[in-house]
């Protein structure tokens, strides 16, 4: 971005010298008398050398760039050579020259080679003749002045190369430490949900190894008593056979009861890796692995918004980080989500650079299908400079018992 913006600021300064010399060649024609097709030679030659310069922000061949910065010097020197004792036609076109010069070329090189023009042209300043016409040479003091000045563009020029590789180096480094924030966030985020999901392969491993036992020992054990009640029943009387009727009952009562927990425990889920929990750790995983600014609203939703709308509204949040920092370049992220009707609205927005045209990735487009699916929303607005706001609606499902409770904001 700021290579094309200086490429953009040097071919301006370029055009703006090529303009300082075409007039003020209109303005000393007259007094160079020089004949009609002088005048049109000068226009060709001027134009020809404009659409060098224009042509060399496009090149990326070393050898091509010098060969047009040679033939733009040549034909300067031609110029230079029938203007007389004036000299700005080639000061403002050797300003651009060396302008050029020590844009797009090295440094060392760049300093040989204006400087070897600034001498060339001094040195070829002699009376000329041309057209039966004879063409002063400048004044001592032009020369000297001619020189100076061209020295000082040289100077300034070597010190704006200077600072623009320190600037693009800069810009390279902080590319590249985006790059491996990103990726750094990237797996920090992985080994997290692996982490996630290897916690609760282990809890629903053991809450199933636990229902076994209990089905195996208590459930058994039950069993066996309810089956001898029952043979008793046949042998007993009076008080005995109340008594009997009584165990029997609360024995039946201790078994569908065994049976209800561990039917519970095998099929309950774990709240802690699901809806906002799940979301609030995702969110501070980032800000820890990226060190930008990532602030979680949680307006009146409740614990869970069923297990497809979880992982929908996770991976939409997830999606929507990932690309505020790979594509926004931002410094602070906002998540929000609250109750919308029967569904919950979540809204992700960045700082960033925005765009004037959004276009979406495979990512988002996933994502958009995935909501769709469900007969949820997705909406993507941004402009430049104003950041970009994901906002998505996604329908509740299944949400009842305990996963009604509302959490408050944070």
């Amino acid at each position: 971005m700021f290579d094309r913006r200086f490429r953009i600021v040097v071919t301006s300064l370029v055009i703006v010298a090529y303009l300082a010399a075409f007039f003020q060649f209109r303005f000393i024609k007259e007094s160079l008398a020089v004949p009609q097709h002088w005048e049109v030679q000068f226009y060709f030659l001027i134009v020809l050398s404009l659409i060098l310069s224009l042509l060399i922000p496009l090149l990326r061949a070393a050898y091509l760039i010098w060969l047009f910065l040679i033939l733009r010097g040549g034909i300067i020197i031609l110029i230079g050579l029938l203007q007389g004792g004036d000299l700005w036609v080639e000061f403002f076109l050797l300003s651009s020259l060396i302008w050029e010069t020590f844009s797009y070329a090295g440094l060392v090189a760049s300093l040989f080679y204006s400087l070897g023009m600034i001498v060339g042209t001094l040195l070829l300043q002699f009376p000329a003749s041309a057209w039966g016409i004879k063409l002063p040479a400048p004044a001592d003091e032009k020369l000297l002045s001619f020189g100076l000045f061209s020295v000082f563009i040289m100077g300034i020029s070597s010190v704006m190369h200077f600072f623009q590789k320190k600037l693009n180096e800069h810009i390279e480094v902080r590319h590249r430490l985006d790059v491996a924030t990103l990726h750094l966030a990237e797996v920090n985020i992985k080994l997290q949900e692996y982490a996630v999901t290897s916690e609760n392969e282990a809890k629903v491993n053991e809450r199933k190894r636990v229902a076994r036992e209990v089905h195996d020992t208590l459930g058994y054990a039950l069993t066996n008593l309810i089956m001898m009640m029952e043979e008793s029943l046949d042998i007993s009387a009076g008080r005995q056979r109340i008594l009997i009727e009584q165990a029997l009952s609360q024995a039946n009562e201790g078994l569908q009861e065994v049976r209800r927990a561990v039917h519970a425990l095998g099929s309950t889920q774990n709240d802690e890796t699901s809806g906002p929990k799940a979301i609030y750790r995702l969110v501070k995983s980032f800000e820890k692995a990226t060190h930008i600014k990532v602030v979680l609203h949680l307006g009146d939703i409740p614990w869970s918004f069923g297990n497809e709308a979880n992982q929908i509204a996770y991976r939409l949040v997830q999606e929507g980080i990932t690309n505020a920092i790979r594509h926004g370049k931002c410094s602070e992220i906002t998540v929000y989500l609250t109750r919308d009707g029967y569904g919950i609205r979540l809204n992700i927005w960045d700082n960033g650079i925005g765009f004037s045209d959004v276009e979406e990735g495979y990512g988002l487009q996933g994502m958009r299908e995935r909501i769709a699916s469900i007969e949820g929303t997705l909406e993507i607005s941004s402009k430049l400079k104003e950041g970009t706001l994901v906002s998505g609606w996604i329908p509740l499902d299944g949400v009842t018992g305990e996963k009604n409770q509302r959490i408050s904001s944070r």
